[in-house]
């Protein structure tokens, strides 16, 4: 057996050797239990992270999050799992320093072909550095989260431009850390981060917040007559002040262009089927409405049409109220 096949096991061998099976030579031997040092949670603990072929993260959820034991073994698993997180975070980075300065670099500009403002980031895939400014690679983090398909929200996979090959977890571990360095914290990134990394843990928690990105970034691909159009639906659906839609359209966007992209959210959460009582149902159309109920209550005649006669044609003629002097705008 490869005893340093793995981060744990080279982090084991070192650090808790005394619960190890194997000598040098890969040979399996006993341990010795009579130690006085000895503590049998202890090896458990090393046996499951030294020969499990899943991630450490898993044995967290899995075995300590759910522990049958008492706080104290539970402490002493945290520990160790704490201690092997350290270690291969640690020593990945190592490596990947090492990688940076002694593989052949790919590109020296960046992917408009400018030159790099300030220190690149630089990432090694495939046996090559790759290098990157920070606001680009944030760009193209954030983009994963902008899709959906037929109202579901789609998590894409991060991947090199320069390969249109899907960056590995530890590159992803790396970019995380990188861009926070610099400032660059993308939410939905963190979320993923926390969730190590999996799509269907994610969605299962925030699939209601994607899909709410979703639709600001496919609201602001609308055209401005999209928009509007948009806006005049929102009296179709709040028809108590459907005489709003009578004003001139730059007053029309002046009260109520601010609403556009919540109606939008709120129209599509609806078409969905989300329940009534949804936070996020609420926390939109009371922005709606409390806007709406302002406007009325300070001109409820705004939008009526008035008529009046002309003393020039002495005819009947009508104008729309649009008298905003108590809005304080």
């Amino acid at each position: 057996m490869n005893r340093i096949s793995s981060y744990n096991k080279i982090f084991f061998l070192y650090k808790y050797s005394m619960y190890v099976h194997y000598d040098n030579n890969g040979e399996f031997i006993f341990v010795n239990t009579s130690n006085i040092h000895f503590n049998v949670f202890d090896y458990l603990t090393v046996q499951y992270l030294y020969n499990s072929p899943n991630d450490n993260v898993h044995f967290f959820n899995n075995h300590i999050m759910k522990s049958v034991f008492d706080t104290n073994v539970r402490k002493r698993q945290e520990k160790i799992y704490r201690e092997a997180q350290r270690f291969k975070l640690a020593f990945s980075r190592f490596v990947h320093m090492v990688k940076l300065k002694v593989k052949k670099k790919h590109n020296y500009v960046n992917l408009i072909f400018q030159p790099f403002h300030k220190k690149p980031l630089c990432i090694c895939d495939n046996n090559r550095v790759y290098s990157f400014e920070d606001l680009e690679l944030y760009h193209m983090v954030e983009s994963c989260f902008n899709y959906e398909t037929y109202d579901i929200p789609t998590i894409l996979h991060l991947k090199n431009p320069y390969t249109n090959l899907p960056f590995k977890l530890h590159h992803l571990i790396y970019i995380y850390f990188e861009l926070l360095q610099r400032g660059k914290n993308s939410l939905f990134f963190t979320l993923y981060f926390k969730h190590n990394f999996s799509k269907d843990a994610l969605m299962a928690r925030y699939e209601v917040h994607l899909y709410v990105n979703c639709l600001k970034h496919k609201y602001h691909q609308l055209s401005d007559t999209r928009k509007l159009h948009n806006l005049h639906r929102m009296f179709r659906a709040f028809p108590k002040y459907s005489t709003f839609v009578n004003i001139r359209v730059e007053l029309f966007q002046k009260l109520f262009g601010n609403l556009s992209e919540p109606f939008f959210i709120y129209r599509n959460l609806k078409h969905i089927g989300a329940d009534d009582d949804s936070a996020f149902l609420n926390l939109y159309e009371k922005k709606i409405r409390n806007r709406l109920s302002f406007v009325f209550r300070k001109n409820p005649m705004l939008g009526r049409k008035i008529l009046s006669k002309s003393k020039e044609t002495n005819r009947y003629v009508y104008h729309v109220n649009e008298d905003i002097s108590r809005m304080n705008l």
